[in-house]
């Protein structure tokens, strides 16, 4: 049995039905040459004959909605791997945008917290030959640089086909760990030893305080740096349950090529790809504020490991500089505005900045317990999250897989989150958005090809 991490903790504390605190991943595959019509059901059949399970996909919340105790985990005395392993199927003609609506009804549903927090669909009948792994965990397990190498631990660099490592199998070779009696520890106990074993990290987190109080005396950093600094939008609203998912994709060198020219990182270039769409779509709908959109930018401390574990994340504020037209002086900005929110970062310990992060973020925290989160102000306006991932060409039993696209979370009153996989030559889109708020999600995904298609001409002028 394991106790969950503060962080890992307040995934849960967090969840309600209209915000599930779910990840997740739509992996698009094409069948072999040589498969035939049995194919996917033999695929099926052999995911789910595994007997061996890890943690944490064989283990429980316990208690699995707790008040006066932190939960922890232990293993399910009744795991049935059937239950976890679905079959699905497409009516023709089995098209990506059936795919992306049925990966939104998907991702609406609650995890059952009296079984292991994750799932697995096997999507057939897409068109062109091809079949779809959507799989889901609860964010209190994974994150996203730990979900990427599990998702990279089941598939194989050549096309032969042969045996199947789903990422909830163990390793063959892995130590059996020592076995432990888990004591119940009340909430008390737990921010007792949360406050003693983080101790060290004061003096750090003390600097960077009085570091962005000399920061914030500036009046053009201060939106940037301050939470709660973001303008109110149609993008933050009150959230309904039901979900929607769209996805995109463009050219991962010329993203390179750009960020070059610009003297910006890949991440800096996608954020500014981002900003011009969103820029876009609220000026269609007259719905564009004033002051620039806030983005939260995740980003990992440290690689996860393949079967996940704990988060390993800290956040960064951008300010996506939506007022600006120009396309390059968008991107100029937005450049300036994470190098100055990683400056508060500099010579933290990993442990040092997930605390920043969380003393930053206890106000907006607080809101979502209390559940007052729409009527204040809000402290970011959209979630855009990088994950990078595999460069060569990856397999499935023989099976290519084509395309990677993010499934994450909407926290309340934040109906759209843009995350985004490299794999390949490609940069891929997937974004989530409140049915409720957003149902032209398709629109937006849209006018992030026409954005990075005008950010690449306007650079290239800019630069010649």
């Amino acid at each position: 049995m394991s106790r969950l991490t503060l962080l890992d903790s307040i995934f849960f504390l967090l969840e309600r039905r209209e915000t599930p605190m779910h990840v997740g991943s739509v992996q698009l595959f094409r069948m072999p040459p040589d498969a035939g019509p049995e194919y996917t059901r033999h695929l099926l059949e052999r995911l789910q004959s595994e007997t061996r399970v890890r943690e944490p996909f064989a283990h429980v919340l316990h208690p699995p909605y707790p008040r006066f105790n932190l939960p922890r985990w232990e293993p399910d005395r009744h795991f049935d791997l059937s239950w976890h392993v679905r079959h699905l199927a497409l009516p023709p003609p089995g098209d990506l945008q059936q795919l992306a609506i049925l990966v939104g009804h998907l991702h609406s549903g609650l995890l059952d917290r009296h079984r292991p927090l994750w799932s697995c669909h096997l999507i057939d009948g897409i068109e062109g030959g091809r079949f779809a792994l959507y799989l889901k965990a609860h964010h209190a397990c994974i994150d996203g640089v730990g979900g990427m190498k599990a998702l990279q631990s089941m598939l194989s660099a050549t096309p032969d086909r042969g045996a199947i490592r789903a990422p909830w199998i163990p390793d063959a070779d892995a130590a059996p760990g020592p076995k432990t009696r888990a004591r119940e520890h009340s909430l008390l106990d737990t921010l007792g030893e949360v406050l003693a074993a983080q101790a060290r990290t004061i003096p750090q987190l003390a600097m960077a305080l009085a570091q962005l109080a000399a920061e914030v005396s500036d009046p053009r950093k201060r939106r940037s740096l301050l939470p709660y600094g973001a303008p109110r939008s149609v993008l933050n609203r009150p959230l309904s349950a039901d979900r929607k998912f769209a996805m995109q994709s463009i050219p991962l060198e010329g993203v390179r090529r750009v960020g070059e020219l610009a003297g910006a990182t890949v991440n800096d270039v996608v954020l500014a790809v981002c900003a011009g769409a969103l820029r876009a779509y609220l000026q269609e709908k007259k719905k564009l504020p004033r002051a620039p959109l806030i983005a939260f930018v995740p980003m990992a401390l440290k690689a996860g490991s393949a079967g996940g574990g704990h988060n390993q994340i800290c956040n960064l504020q951008c300010d996506l500089g939506t007022g600006v037209r120009h396309p390059v002086a968008r991107l100029q900005r937005i450049r300036a505005s994470i190098q100055m929110s990683k400056k508060q970062l500099e010579g933290m310990s990993p442990a040092a900045m997930q605390n920043y992060s969380i003393l930053m973020g206890a106000p907006f925290l607080l809101s979502e317990l209390l559940h007052i989160a729409p009527r204040l102000r809000p402290p970011f306006n959209v979630v855009i999250s990088n994950v990078p991932g595999p460069r060569d060409t990856l397999y499935l039993d023989g099976s290519e897989l084509e395309a990677l696209y993010p499934v994450s979370v909407l926290p309340d009153s934040q109906a759209l989150n843009m995350t985004f996989f490299s794999y390949r030559d490609q940069v891929r889109f997937g974004l989530l958005a409140c049915w409720k708020v957003l149902p032209d999600l398709e629109r937006l995904a849209e006018l992030l090809g026409d954005s990075w298609r005008e950010l690449e001409a306007a650079t290239l002028e800019h630069y010649s």
